[in-house]
């Protein structure tokens, strides 16, 4: 009897054992597929210098938060990106260009390294500036020209006397001037020159 009892629990002491050993295999190639998936993940860009603001932007009742910031290896090196992100989290608008566009005619900034970084800062803490919003987007003098705009469009900005305008500028003449076009439901570049 005795001995029945010592191989029925022997039994399940192996039995145990290897369901065990089989559960930590198990948990140790989890753990290895995680740590291969997060290997295989490219990092994200360290974001070198940001400026960040809240604006009645889409909706007229609703704070949405602008974004500018330089992401790369080095800041004469790094790509900037502007977003705008609804008060609900929804990315309203993203447009991603060189830092160095962001120097254009400064020619008192070009002459080192050192000063077109700072000067990209500068533009960087200066991107959101009340200049560079208008409400109405279009005042109600503004003509539409032809070549710097689609009618369609400015139409629709100029008839919403709510609509916002924020206006930057890229390059040296690349001006851009966007609102949120509530019919559309989306951001519209509503005048772009030279």
């Amino acid at each position: 009897m005795y001995k029945k009892l010592y191989l029925l629990l022997l039994s399940l002491m192996a039995f145990s054992a290897c369901d065990s050993a089989k559960q930590e295999a198990a948990k140790e190639q989890q753990a290895g597929a995680t740590q291969t998936q997060q290997e295989v993940q490219p990092a994200k860009p360290a974001v070198l210098h940001a400026n960040t603001q809240t604006r009645i932007f889409s909706n007229p009742e609703k704070q949405d938060t602008f974004k500018v910031y330089l992401t790369g290896e080095s800041i004469l090196k790094a790509q900037v990106t502007l977003e705008i992100i609804s008060a609900e989290g929804k990315q309203l608008f993203q447009d991603t260009f060189p830092a160095t566009d962001l120097i254009g005619f400064a020619t008192d900034y070009n002459k080192t390294p050192q000063l077109q970084e700072e000067y990209i800062r500068k533009r960087v803490d200066e991107f959101f500036q009340n200049e560079n919003f208008d409400q109405p987007a279009i005042a109600a003098d503004d003509e539409f020209e032809e070549g710097y705009a689609t009618r369609e469009v400015w139409e629709s900005i100029k008839s919403d006397k709510k609509a916002v305008g924020f206006s930057y500028l890229v390059g040296e003449e690349d001006i851009r001037f966007i609102a949120y076009a509530r019919a559309a439901d989306k951001v519209v570049q509503y005048y772009g020159c030279c």
